[in-house]
C-alpha cells in the first residue's frame, strides 16, 4: 500500500476499525536525490549501472525536481530516465512535467532516449555515450499515530 504524507488510512479488522494518521518527515536535513555519474555510457548501460549502484536513472516529477537535477548535471548532454514508450520514466512512472527544449522531442523513431542539457530535455539515439544522472531513494522516517479505534461489536 502506498502512503502519502499526512494521509489518513482506514484499517478494518473483524472486531476493530482503526483510523491512522501517517506523517512523513525527512531523516536528514537535506540530501540531493540526484547523483551525477562521470562516466560515458549508452542509455541502457547507464540504466543498468544506476539500478545496480543506486535506484534508477533520474526521474523528474515536478519543476522543483527538474531544478535540483539541473544543478547536479554539467552543461553537456546527460542521460536521464526518460524514454519513448509514450515518453515515460524508466522507473515506470508517467511523464507528468513537460520540460522539453523547443522543437523537441524530434526524430522519435530513432531518438528514443531522454537527455537533459542546461535544464531542458532533449531526445537522442540511445546508443550514444553520455554522462548520466542517477537517482537514490531518500531516507525518511514514518510517524504513525493511532487517531481512533472503534469496537465494531462483531466479536
Amino acid at each position: 500500500m502506498m502512503v502519502l504524507s499526512g494521509q489518513f488510512e482506514l484499517f478494518i479488522s473483524t472486531s476493530f476499525i482503526f483510523i491512522v494518521l501517517i506523517e512523513q518527515r525527512k531523516q536528514n536535513v537535506h540530501t540531493s536525490r540526484f547523483i551525477f555519474v562521470n562516466m560515458n555510457k549508452t542509455w541502457e548501460d547507464a540504466q543498468s549501472y544506476c539500478r545496480k549502484n543506486h535506484t534508477d536513472l533520474a526521474s523528474v516529477r515536478n519543476q522543483s525536481e527538474n531544478e535540483e537535477l539541473k544543478k547536479t548535471t554539467m552543461s553537456s548532454y546527460t542521460w536521464i530516465g526518460l524514454y519513448r514508450n509514450s515518453w515515460k520514466w524508466s522507473d515506470g512512472t508517467a511523464q507528468l512535467l513537460n520540460n522539453w527544449a523547443p522543437d523537441k522531442p524530434s526524430n522519435i523513431a530513432t531518438n528514443a532516449c531522454g537527455t537533459i542539457v542546461k535544464g531542458k530535455w532533449d531526445n537522442y539515439v540511445c546508443s550514444a555515450h553520455w554522462y548520466f544522472s542517477a537517482a537514490d531513494v531518500e531516507d525518511c522516517l514514518m510517524d504513525v499515530k493511532l487517531v481512533r479505534a472503534f469496537n465494531t461489536g462483531l466479536f
